[in-house]
């Protein structure tokens, strides 16, 4: 199922879990930044692990950012198969949720062996991840091995070998 446009914003919809828009020939440095407006409405499928944006090669976390099973308003976002990186984090950190059908701007700031995460402009947290970090080969929003999380994304931007201040 392909992804519908929508307002505000010109917004892509995954309306299914089996959504999915792909970027060949894609890979990221060890310092680069994530950036999305993302609105989740209510999960389809609230108990399972569905995917956001993927960076594969062998693996779905170079990075990989997820909804949580269980908590599907709380972000799951990975950089390597022994799961380095935030758990179930949002807009007030670890263990808190966003907000059901309500815009948010979140970047992913990955400098070395560090993340850092933000949300509407305001640091939120920062982590440990891998540096190395795995490389990838081709880019996913949405459905990968993983089903796709049902949601509203926008202004996906990606900024190889940079990383953004928090201004």
């Amino acid at each position: 199922v392909l992804p519908k446009l929508t307002f505000p914003w010109y917004a892509l919809y995954f309306p299914a879990t089996n959504s999915y828009i792909e970027v060949l020939n894609f890979s990221l440095s060890d310092t680069h930044s994530i950036e999305i407006w993302l609105n989740l409405p209510p999960a389809l499928l609230p108990t399972s692990w569905l995917q956001i944006l993927a960076v594969r090669n062998t693996t779905d976390r170079a990075p990989g950012i997820w909804t949580v099973a269980g908590a599907p308003q709380r972000l799951h976002w990975r950089y390597d198969p022994g799961n380095v990186g935030f758990f179930n984090v949002g807009p007030g950190g670890e263990g808190t949720d966003f907000a059901l059908n309500t815009w948010y701007h979140i970047v992913g700031v990955k400098s070395r062996g560090t993340l850092y995460f933000y949300v509407n402009s305001k640091f939120i947290a920062s982590t440990s991840v891998t540096s190395p970090m795995a490389v990838g080969s081709f880019l996913r929003l949405g459905m990968t091995t993983y089903y796709s999380r049902n949601m509203y994304i926008a202004m996906v931007r990606i900024y190889n070998n940079k990383a953004l201040n928090s201004s």
